[in-house]
């Protein structure tokens, strides 16, 4: 589904980076809003599925999972939540 958009590789980002580290990375990658805009979304699938799948069995990584939908929204949102 991701192939030839970069928006699937940076992905990653919002689950590595925070902050001021994740501002840096997003400008120095220098792509147009609307693939940093796809790239949250293709954060956000995992870590949707993830918090409650792992619930029970994992509970870190369903917490770990609320961080990056907040980090995703607040990427959307514009408020750069980490």
């Amino acid at each position: 589904m991701g192939v030839g958009d970069p928006a699937p590789d940076l992905a990653p980002a919002l689950w590595t980076f925070t902050g001021e580290a994740r501002a840096a990375y997003r400008d120095a990658v220098a792509l147009d809003d609307a693939t940093w805009v796809r790239a949250c979304g293709w954060a956000l699938a995992p870590s949707l599925t993830g918090i409650g799948h792992y619930r029970h069995t994992f509970p870190r990584m369903a917490e770990h999972g609320r961080r990056m939908v907040q980090a995703a929204v607040g990427e959307l949102l514009g408020t750069g939540a980490s």
